[in-house]
């Protein structure tokens, strides 16, 4: 006779099932208390304190084990994945505004088209004051939008940063 599993050894599948459930509000801000502690979901917060529960009811623990190695793979996959669309999405801006710029500077040279000596009407003297002006604006503007750039970036990095302080603690 085959010994049955418990569904602790069974493949946890990518795809959650929405249970409701009627809890006390004591229960409900323990558990939200627990969660917040933890640093996970309220629904990943129940579900491990009901395997613990199950666990003291007979569970072995290597299928307990097995189970809570599956969770923490699937969140840190979760967390992997939006770092990874969030890279890409940078990329994609970053090319959007190279484009953006190429297409700028192709107008600009279209409107000089006709000078001619088209190197020199495009090119900036920096030992002139009107091209010391014109390289200043341009370091101006480059540092504001290298400035806006990093301010966007802050925020997803901060992320990471504490997902990566997370797995290593």
């Amino acid at each position: 006779m085959q010994k049955k599993l418990h569904h602790f050894d069974e493949p946890i599948s990518a795809h959650r099932v929405r249970k409701e459930l009627k809890l006390s509000e004591t229960t409900i801000e323990k558990i939200q208390v627990y969660a917040d502690a933890q640093k996970v979901s309220f629904s990943r917060a129940v579900e491990f304190l009901v395997s613990l529960g199950l666990k003291k009811k007979g569970i072995d623990e290597v299928a307990l084990s097995h189970h809570l190695s599956k969770v923490v793979k699937q969140e840190s996959a979760a967390h992997f994945n939006r770092f990874a669309k969030l890279i890409v999405h940078a990329g994609l801006e970053a090319g959007a505004a190279k484009e953006a710029a190429q297409q700028l500077y192709f107008l600009e040279l279209q409107k000089l088209a006709s000078a001619d000596d088209l190197e020199a009407a495009i090119s900036v003297d920096p030992d002139t004051p009107e091209g010391e002006k014109i390289i200043r604006l341009h370091n101006k503007h480059k540092g504001r939008f290298r400035w806006r750039a990093i301010q966007k970036l802050k925020k997803p990095l901060a992320e990471l940063a504490e997902i990566l302080a997370e797995m290593t603690t």
